[in-house]
């Protein structure tokens, strides 16, 4: 929008209606940001806490803070004002806080981070109507203020709702403070509903060990009129079978005791399992790539009872006497909550009361509450302070490997009774027709694909039997849209030169000029193009040429 539009957020003061926080012309950051701190000084004298949103919120901090992205260390920025300071943390999600000694503090928050899609979607799913109207026609020029006054005006109408609509929230579900993102909003509701605390997995080092997130799986081919289907609420199914682990203790043993638990084993007679069970590595290293355990080497693995019980019901793996080892969940018998239970079936209702009434963005918030507890377990954080990464609040590894765990357990009896093609943590996809329900853990029919198109791991094309494309995936390959690889795929291309432009806090961090223009080749030599997948490209290059825009399923 060039350099006459600068940032505009909301400012929320308790249950008082939102108050106009900044909303400027020409961009000056110096005097923007000396106008912004002076703002955030006022708000915080207020009796109750403020939160200051923005849909995007980087966008706007970065434009404020221009002048200072230089001393960005790590993502973090931290202005000292007065007897207080602004600290803010421009990674994903983006946030910040305003604090003074004596005062309330003022919370900088993206309601992006909440509803991950447009301020326009989320702005309609709550019956918010003032950004219909598009940008104004005025060509390729920079544009006044003036011009787009209109526009500003609704947008800004809408990040007043949609605040005020994440403080209900809040409200809702009895959190005290504004949270940073679903994820940390989904933990403090779970934290909310424990009775008594959770036991402690004395040895997190083992536990992270046997550790991995979902399963993938592919046989690279062409198929035809395959069955997509999902597991509902994969993880927070899994969730609700966790023991209760408040009472009782994690003993150590010398042999396999049952699921939950974690071990290390060291002797064993194992047969390949077409569908994959138990992994090479100890952990999975950043750029390595997850490998499944193919043939008996006896070398020792590590993997949590869940592993092993798939891999025992498919006759691939036995264990022997004296070669296992780990720690096993021994449950006491008490009166507390099932606290994973609580929460899933909390939140599983109130999902199903938005579905009834037609409320979306309520329904697709509680999904996202739901599918984000798990990752808070297995999360550790960055602290500034100290340059060092320290485990979350509910780290906890071994809780976070047995719900993955189950995960990968179940999905595993799903790929043996369909004879799965394609594996993708809850979803597989198959020739015959399974079962499905509409309960936590039941399938559900996500859809047929006439021409199935496989390349490798989270890489695949569904196409309908007119070619238009349904479905896609494409993890790790960079493009502007599914058809531009459709269209090189079909001419044999061998790579794509995509054109990028530098963004500034990118820039600044890679020392290169924001605002320059940087050509990236994504090579396509490693995909192997069989003369029939050849064929259906070139049929889906035509059929989808004026609709490019499908859902990427990653």
């Amino acid at each position: 929008m060039g350099n006459n539009v600068g940032p505009f957020l909301s400012g929320f003061v308790g249950d008082d209606y939102p108050l106009d926080l900044y909303h400027s012309g020409r961009v000056r950051p110096d005097k923007h940001l000396q106008y912004f701190l002076l703002t955030l000084d006022k708000l915080s004298q207020y009796d109750k806490p403020t939160m200051v949103i923005a849909h995007n919120l980087e966008w706007d901090l970065v434009q404020l803070l221009i002048g200072r992205l230089d001393d960005i260390k790590n993502d973090h920025l931290t202005i000292p004002i007065g007897c207080g300071a602004l600290e803010v943390t421009l990674s994903q999600p983006c946030f910040g806080v305003f604090r003074q000694k004596k005062r309330q503090p003022v919370f900088i928050r993206d309601s992006f981070a909440f509803f991950k899609t447009s301020l326009r979607d989320v702005a309609k799913a709550i019956g918010v109507h003032e950004k219909d109207n598009a940008f104004p026609d005025i060509g390729s020029r920079v544009f006044s203020l003036e011009e787009m006054g209109e526009y500003f005006t609704h947008d800004l109408k809408a990040v007043r709702s949609v605040g005020t609509y994440i403080a209900k929230l809040h409200t809702d579900f009895k959190i005290p403070d504004c949270t940073v993102s679903i994820p940390h909003f989904s933990s403090c509701v779970f934290r909310e509903s424990i009775d008594k605390p959770l036991a402690r997995f004395p040895e997190p080092k083992f536990g992270l060990q046997t550790y991995y997130g979902g399963k993938t799986r592919s046989v690279p081919g062409v198929y035809h009129n395959i069955h997509c289907y999902d597991v509902n609420s994969e993880y927070p199914y899994a969730m609700t079978k966790l023991p209760k682990l408040c009472c009782g203790s994690y003993e150590p043993i010398l042999s396999y005791k049952g699921p939950w638990g974690v071990y290390c084993v060291t002797k064993y007679d194992f047969k390949k399992c077409a569908y994959g069970t138990l992994y090479h590595h100890k952990i999975k290293v950043k750029g390595e790539t997850l490998r499944f355990l193919d043939s008996c080497k006896n070398e020792r693995f590590f993997a949590c009872g869940w592993d092993l019980e798939a891999a025992m019901d498919c006759g691939s793996l036995t264990m022997k006497k004296g070669g296992v080892c780990g720690y096993y969940w021994k449950e006491k018998k008490c009166g507390h909550d099932h606290v994973f239970q609580k929460f899933v079936t909390r939140c599983y209702s109130m999902r199903g009361e938005a579905k009834k009434h037609g409320n979306d963005i309520l329904s697709l918030t509680y999904k996202l509450i739901l599918n984000s507890l798990y990752g808070k377990f297995s999360q550790f954080r960055y602290d500034p302070l100290t340059g060092v990464w320290k485990p979350g609040t509910l780290f906890d590894p071994m809780i976070a490997g047995m719900i993955t765990g189950y995960g990968r357990y179940l999905i595993h009896q799903f790929e043996h009774q369909g004879d799965s093609v394609y594996t993708s943590t809850d979803s597989v996809f198959t020739s015959k027709t399974l079962p499905t329900g509409p309960e936590l853990g039941q399938l559900k029919h996500e859809f047929t694909a006439r021409h199935l198109i496989i390349l490798r791991n989270k890489v695949y094309f569904a196409f309908d039997r007119n070619y238009v494309l349904i479905k896609w995936a494409g993890h790790g390959l960079q493009c502007d849209s599914p058809l531009e690889l459709i269209q090189a795929f079909a001419r044999g291309e061998l790579f794509i030169k995509k054109t990028r432009l530098i963004k500034r806090k990118e820039g600044v961090k890679r020392k290169i000029t924001p605002g320059s223009v940087r050509v990236r080749v994504q090579n396509l030599e490693g995909l192997v193009i069989t003369d029939e997948m050849k064929t259906i490209f070139i049929k889906a290059a035509h059929a989808n040429r004026h609709t490019a825009a499908i859902p990427q399923t990653l």
